[in-house]
């Protein structure tokens, strides 16, 4: 598949989760067109505008686990809610750097949920593609995955996922 044909994927992914019913590329559009459709369609999507990353990763603070896992970076998530069935709340965890002069929260650490495999749980915040042997999976947002501990780091790192724990 062409880089062109996985741009016109994640547009219509974005499309079906606003709700357009028709894309806004042609047969013709380049790449460059491409790409700018997809940030202003993710610009559109509730909760997903990066400025307002930005803006959270000043103002919030991590986990201890998280910091452990990541040396000098922590979480900069702080969205919870609580399992019904289990009691325990659902915490997503990414990377950021802590702000000058703040630290740690002292609370209890998150545990990131696993599998038998030992793979980590993941939220897929923006769409993307992982490699498992000879197998290529696209992830689309709001998946919550299980993945190898090395390919979910490196999708938090990149701001793709964010860890599921739980309290």
């Amino acid at each position: 598949m062409s880089r062109k044909d996985n741009l016109k994927k994640r547009i219509d992914a974005l499309c079906q989760e606003l709700g357009i019913a028709d894309v806004p590329y042609s047969d013709t559009s380049s790449e460059a067109q491409l790409n700018t459709m997809i940030d202003e369609l993710e610009d559109k999507l509730p909760g997903e505008d990066e400025s307002d990353d930005e803006v959270n990763q000043d103002n919030e603070t991590g986990t201890e686990a998280e910091a452990a896992h990541s040396g000098d970076l922590a979480s900069d998530e702080s969205q919870e809610t609580q399992g019904a069935d289990t009691g325990h709340t659902e915490v997503l965890v990414g990377i950021g750097e802590l702000p000058d002069g703040e630290s740690v929260d002292e609370g209890p650490a998150p545990e990131v949920n696993t599998n038998d495999d030992g793979e980590m749980q993941v939220l897929v915040l923006k769409a993307f593609q992982s490699h498992t042997g000879k197998r290529s999976v696209l992830h689309n947002v709001g998946d919550k995955p299980y993945l190898d501990e090395e390919t979910a780091m490196e999708a938090v790192e990149a701001g793709l996922a964010n860890l599921i724990a739980t309290l």
